[in-house]
C-alpha cells in the first residue's frame, strides 16, 4: 500500500481492510491502540522495522520475529495449535508494522470471500 493511501486512511480514520472480516477487526483493533513494544532492540531503536508476530499483539524487531516464529504456533483466528501440515501463513501491512501469523487451512477458508 502507497504512503499516500496510508495518509488517507490517517486523515480519516479508518485502517485498509484484509481479505476478511475477522482479520479486518482483529487488525483494526491493533491500529486504534498505541503500541506495546515487546523487545529491548526496538526500545533502543525505534525507527527499525516494526513486526508483529500475531496473534500476539506486541511489536517486536525482525531479529526477535525469526527467533520467536518457530515456537508460536497459535491460529490467527481461533488462537488454537496449529499444526504444520495444517497451516496458512499469513502476512500483512499495516503502515509501518508487518504482522506475520499462521492459521488453521479451513479457519482462514472460512473467512476469505
Amino acid at each position: 500500500m502507497t504512503s499516500v493511501t496510508w495518509a488517507l486512511a490517517d486523515a480519516l480514520g479508518i485502517s485498509p481492510a484484509p481479505p476478511n472480516p475477522r482479520l479486518a477487526a482483529t487488525l483494526a483493533g491493533w491500529w486504534s491502540r498505541p503500541r506495546l513494544i515487546g523487545c529491548q532492540s526496538l526500545k533502543r531503536d525505534p525507527n527499525a522495522p516494526w513486526f508483529v508476530l500475531a496473534p500476539d499483539p506486541a511489536v517486536v524487531c525482525g531479529g526477535c520475529l525469526a527467533e520467536r516464529y518457530p515456537e508460536e504456533r497459535r491460529c490467527l483466528y481461533c488462537h488454537g495449535h496449529v499444526a504444520p501440515e495444517d497451516e496458512v501463513a499469513l502476512v500483512y501491512e499495516m503502515k509501518t508494522v508487518t504482522v506475520v501469523a499462521r492459521a488453521h487451512e479451513q479457519c482462514h477458508e472460512s473467512d476469505v470471500d
